[in-house]
């Protein structure tokens, strides 16, 4: 990927001959070459070209939707995100929002990810191709619920202008904590059980659609 130019044809043809040899690499090598290359700041000339040559297809990521890779990396860059290769590989692994999970588990599995990163793919995949709130509450509230890397696959990839000012809040999106515990509602008088479960999910439901302002005795009194 720090080539310049057209790849050479013969080592392309080589390329093209021994890519069935990828298949028997470690799946941690395959990984950390893939992790490398989408850490690259522009590394769609040479994934174009392993899509060319036949080579993507023997790697676990097989047939990489480039088209929403490419949308996300220009995005990327137009909006000052520094570049990501775990949301990248997500973008590339992108098939359709409805077996997002299953699909980035599979891939997760076949790279050893750790623990860490598959948690990041899976959410990253699981956003892409939703859409996102237009007010700030709103997608204050999505960043909450769905999570940081979910919502910027979802923003970035979708071709879509973001304004500045959702993009300010998504990088510097922390997420707060929900004031409220178990014993809390105890204290009020909650016997032990489901109930007290419940309540605590309705109530920090309501504390999100306040775009987090309410306080504890305010979410108590809700009870």
């Amino acid at each position: 990927h720090f080539g310049r130019g057209a790849p050479d044809a013969a080592g392309t043809d080589a390329c093209r001959d021994h890519a069935p040899l990828v298949a028997a690499l470690s799946a941690e090598r395959v990984r950390d070459e893939l992790l490398k290359l989408l850490s690259a700041p522009a590394p769609m000339p040479a994934l174009t070209a392993m899509v060319a040559a036949g080579v993507a297809r023997f790697t676990p990521l097989g047939h990489p939707d480039l088209v929403h890779l490419e949308s996300f990396i220009a995005a990327e860059r137009e909006y000052g995100f520094a570049p990501d290769p775990l949301l990248r590989l997500a973008c590339a692994a992108f098939r359709s929002a409805g077996e997002g999970a299953s699909s980035a588990a599979h891939l997760a599995a076949a790279l050893k990810l750790s623990n860490a990163d598959s948690a990041r793919l899976v959410t990253a995949i699981s956003g892409l191709g939703l859409p996102w709130s237009q007010s700030d509450a709103g997608l204050r509230a999505q960043l909450y619920w769905r999570g940081q890397d979910s919502v910027i696959a979802s923003l970035l990839s979708s071709g879509a202008a973001v304004c500045a000012r959702h993009i300010d809040i998504v990088k510097k999106w922390q997420r707060p904590t929900f004031p409220l515990r178990g014993r809390d509602l105890l204290a009020q008088g909650f016997a032990p059980g489901p109930l007290v479960s419940q309540m605590l999910s309705r109530l920090e439901e309501a504390w999100v659609e306040s775009d987090f302002s309410l306080t504890p005795a305010e979410l108590l009194a809700k009870t």
